[in-house]
């Protein structure tokens, strides 16, 4: 049984990975991973006429969900088509304000629940079958009040480039995708439900849809990162050209400007 599976499908990203991936019908079953239950169900009534769904509430902070799913899949001898991991969360603020707790969240979800369910399905995956890891234009660079966050999708695209050479013999394909400012929920929960520097810190900002619809024609070309828009694309080029002293003092400048931030 050829299935996608997708997290943090509650919402945003994750949420029109499945719509997109469902739409396509290459997979019969797509399975949902998020902690809200009450929007995995919404999400697979909308989703319902193009594919089977099927959910699962699970935290993937608690390291036996990501076991939960892997038992799942054996059970059902699946394999698996698609994986894509676009769980997470991020937090603004210096590391006098972020606390310890919210600190170890971002990396338990960002990267440690991402890299335990890349080791724990791969083996369901055949040739053909492609990954698609969600990382950040954060970790394009380091990020004065966002450093937690910039670090653990720093590692997502250090792991995805390494992940995608240690599976290219077996015909698998791993994309990293690398957004700015998308319109999702992501900024009331680093902003704890509001923004801190006005409009102008969310600029330029896109929409789910886009940034989905060009990661998956990526990963389907079987590129290792995606990014959309010039903005981003340009931030990108300069990551590699210009040391990160001077890459973290355009940072700093833009943040006293409520210029547009490089997040995700």
């Amino acid at each position: 049984m050829k299935i996608a599976i997708i997290t943090g499908a509650s919402s945003g990203m994750g949420k029109e990975f499945a719509v997109r991936i469902a739409a396509a019908g290459e997979t019969e079953e797509i399975w949902l991973v998020a902690r809200r239950e009450e929007r995995l169900l919404a999400l697979k009534e909308e989703i319902g006429d193009k594919a089977s769904v099927r959910g699962f509430p699970l935290d993937l902070t608690e390291r036996e969900s990501v076991a939960a799913v892997s038992a799942a899949a054996e059970a059902a001898g699946a394999e698996i088509k698609y994986l894509v991991n676009a769980a997470g969360y991020g937090k603004f603020g210096s590391c006098r304000e972020v606390g310890i707790e919210d600190a170890a969240g971002m990396i338990a979800l960002n990267f440690r629940a991402l890299t335990e369910m890349c080791y724990a399905l791969i083996p369901f995956m055949t040739r053909g079958s492609r990954i698609i890891n969600m990382s950040s234009a954060s970790a394009f660079l380091p990020l004065e009040n966002m450093s937690v966050y910039a670090a653990t999708k720093a590692a997502v695209l250090s792991f995805g480039y390494s992940l995608r050479a240690e599976l290219k013999r077996d015909g698998i394909a791993v994309t990293s995708v690398a957004p700015g400012w998308v319109d999702t929920e992501f900024a009331l929960v680093a902003h704890n439900g509001g923004t801190t520097r006005g409009p102008r810190t969310l600029r330029p900002m896109t929409t789910p849809d886009k940034v989905v619809k060009k990661a998956l024609r990526d990963s389907r070309r079987g590129r290792p990162v995606s990014v959309y828009g010039l903005y981003y694309k340009t931030l990108h080029l300069f990551s590699k050209i210009f040391p990160r002293r001077f890459t973290m003092m355009m940072w700093h400048a833009m943040q006293k400007k409520g210029a547009p931030a490089a997040e995700k």
